[in-house]
């Protein structure tokens, strides 16, 4: 479908006025034209468009209604099994829940890294998994997290799993085929998928969920290779599975640890790149760091850079114990054998590039991140999905208008990051399905995002929470001045007012327009329960002493803006927008109203400017005569209501996203004039109204 047949505004449908909009059946898509009345609400689509405009480029849609569906089938088996190993009674300890659950999850890495390092060596061509060939469900949880590290996951299936790399996306819809769409029950696997996983790993395919029923595994010591039984958990906290894992080699003496093993694993690497720079890579060198593309040049001569800085110690007989043995098989080791090679004092830490790598090798498996960590935090997002009820069967059979309205937001998040790369973007809730639905097929997302957005997108969910609420703040203006609508609209209140914002209540008194309108409904429904479900904050607010005081200012300037809203509703003078979140959030539990913990996207370049910094910028070019292209949301000005008074800004483009008009100041304050700008277009859709204020 073209893009002038998406832009067409839908005809008003007076039977159907007041109706939830996802509970009414229509098949025309959302107006993209000038500003309807929501009093009289459009009933909200049902099917996806044929098309979605990113950046300069339309594409077909990334994710489909039956992907998100067989994705939350599959995350409610996740949730089936994290209950059933923490309700499990076992005869011996671990007793805790939580720690029930770890050795669980070390267990389900260990036979993952079997299955995707010699288990797949079976096969007989690269592309998609046949059904005998998919693991049991302890593994593809395993492998599903792993997805979720996009650009790790990719680097890694051209540097040691290339077995995984061959299969090319995660088979979602295969495997929500084995899950009953009645009760979400795994349906009983086929004999053959049960024999070719038992003969191809040597492990059973039924996991287990009780350590009593398999306490032990063996692992090789890293220095002699000897094999060694140990147990997964023990109580002097020196398990496989815990944290203190420690085991001594009775053939070589060696102190086995997670970390000395992470030590063998380094030294493997590099022990192989020195023989073949060209054919072997350290992790963490192989993708350009902007575009996250594979450049083997980079990867060859960050190991020459890695091999000189041990010259000082190498004399051509090592072998990768001989090298652990030298860095007495700790990192801080590696990391002074570094520094000895750079002629860097010991105080001094390492090139922040040459951190990465050494980072990567913490996790002593072949995958160069810690999965077992990252499905914990993984925990989250899926509790929430249960939370909402989405991962209930046929939640969504008669009312697919909130999986489109997923869909639709994902596209204009993606739009978002065209339009500001350098940004650090968090998503909400329906954002972050489709998001990761997406990610599932992972060579398919890496060729969308690369041809979209010219990166490929990645995602990073250890950032400090202050950031990311701070993010939260500046994601929700940034869509708000594209799109014209809210961000977040579940009683979550809109970030701080800054010169857009008090520009707004300027500009309101001459454009008296001050109704409750989105020009994207597409994007946030008007119509009460609908919008409350699909836009939840994911900003993460954690109970850590050094944000707590920071986390209640925010919060406490958030109730006080709400407030604000409230007040001048009643005398009519307010945001629509901003009253209707305030009456919302009133019938919200806590549970609803503060965010919770998930990805944001990691920013390629560039830096975040401070808000001292920002205001110095605007004003410095504009005193220079230049054109400023500057987000001024968090400056802070003081413009009042009476008018606006610029300085010496000779000429500044100041985008007023919070009332969707574009102001233009040149030298000056003066008279208003208003000018109509006509339809709103796609580059511009919260644009219809210019106010020139003129010396």
């Amino acid at each position: 479908m073209p893009l002038e047949d998406i832009k067409q505004p839908i005809p008003a449908n007076d039977a159907d006025a007041g109706q939830d909009v996802d509970a009414v059946s229509f098949e025309q898509l959302p107006s993209y034209g000038p500003r309807p009345d929501t009093s009289q609400a459009p009933p909200y689509p049902t099917e996806l468009p044929s098309a979605f405009p990113i950046g300069e480029s339309e594409t077909q849609p990334l994710v489909t209604l039956k992907e998100l569906e067989f994705h939350l089938r599959l995350l409610a088996v996740f949730d089936n099994l994290y209950k059933t190993v923490r309700e499990c009674q076992p005869d011996v300890a671990p007793v805790d829940p939580d720690a029930k659950w770890a050795v669980f999850l070390a267990r389900a890495v260990h036979r993952f890294d079997a299955w995707a390092t010699v288990g797949l060596g079976g096969r007989a061509a690269s592309g998609p998994l046949l059904e005998y060939e998919i693991p049991p469900w302890d593994v593809i949880m395993v492998w599903h997290t792993y997805l979720l590290n996009p650009r790790t996951y990719y680097e890694d299936g051209n540097r040691s799993t290339p077995l995984l790399h061959k299969i090319n996306d995660f088979p979602l819809t295969l495997v929500g085929s084995l899950i009953s769409p009645e009760t979400h029950d795994l349906l009983p696997p086929s004999h053959e998928r049960v024999q070719y996983f038992e003969s191809h790993t040597g492990y059973p395919f039924h996991y287990v969920v009780s350590a009593a029923e398999d306490p032990a595994v063996d692992i090789a010591c890293p220095r002699c290779d000897a094999v060694i039984p140990v147990p997964w958990h023990d109580e002097s906290g020196k398990g496989y599975a815990q944290a203190g894992f420690e085991v001594v080699c009775k053939a070589c003496g060696l102190s086995i640890t997670h970390e000395a093993m992470g030590v063998r694993k380094f030294f493997n690497d590099f022990v192989l790149v020195r023989s073949d720079p060209t054919k072997y890579f350290m992790a963490g060198t192989l993708l350009e760091p902007i575009e996250g593309i594979c450049d083997p040049g980079q990867a060859t001569l960050a190991a020459k850079k890695i091999e000189r800085y041990f010259a000082v110690f190498d004399d051509g007989k090592k072998s990768a114990s001989d090298w652990a043995d030298l860095a007495k098989w700790t990192f801080a080791g590696i990391e002074n054998c570094l520094r000895a090679g750079l002629k860097i004092p010991a105080t001094k830490p390492l090139p922040p590039r040459m951190q990465r790598v050494v980072l990567k090798y913490r996790g002593h498996y072949t995958p160069s991140i810690e999965l077992t960590g990252a499905i914990i935090r993984q925990r989250s997002f899926i509790q929430k999905m249960v939370d909402l009820g989405w991962t209930h069967p046929h939640r969504f059979g008669n009312n697919r208008a909130i999986l489109v309205r997923c869909v639709a937001r994902y596209h204009a998040f993606l739009d978002l990051m065209a339009s500001e790369s350098a940004t650090f973007f968090v998503p909400t809730l329906d954002i972050d399905l489709s998001w990761h639905t997406h990610q599932l097929k992972a060579m398919s997302y890496r060729d969308q995002t690369y041809q979209l957005l010219k990166r490929i997108l990645n995602h990073d969910d250890r950032v400090e929470e202050e950031r990311l609420s701070n993010s939260f703040d500046r994601t929700a203006r940034a869509w708000k001045r594209r799109f014209g609508v809210p961000y977040s609209f579940c009683g979550h209140s809109q970030p701080a007012e800054g010169l857009c914002g008090k520009f707004k209540r300027f500009t309101s008194k001459v454009l008296k327009t001050l109704a409750l309108v989105s020009c994207r409904p597409d994007l946030v429904s008007t119509a009460g329960d609908d919008a409350e479900e699909t836009s939840r904050s994911s900003v993460l607010f954690v109970n850590h002493p050094s944000a707590r005081k920071k986390r209640e200012k925010h919060e406490a300037a958030r109730t006080k803006r709400l407030e604000r809203a409230r007040q001048l509703d009643e005398k009519g003078k307010g945001d629509g927008w901003n009253a209707l979140l305030a009456k919302r959030r009133q019938n919200h539990p806590d549970s609803f109203i503060y965010a919770y913990p998930y990805w944001g996207i990691t920013p390629v370049y560039g830096v975040l400017v401070s808000e001292g910094a920002a205001a110095n910028l605007l004003v410095g070019a504009g005193r220079a005569g230049g054109i400023v292209g500057v987000d001024v949301g968090d400056v802070g000005v003081d413009v009042g209501d009476a008018g606006v008074d610029v300085g010496d800004v000779e000429d500044v483009g100041v985008d007023a996203g919070d009332v969707g008009v574009d102001v233009g100041v040149w030298g000056g304050c003066g008279d208003v004039e208003v000018e109509n700008e006509g339809p709103i277009t796609r580059s511009q859709p919260y644009a219809d109204v210019r106010v020139c204020i003129t010396g």
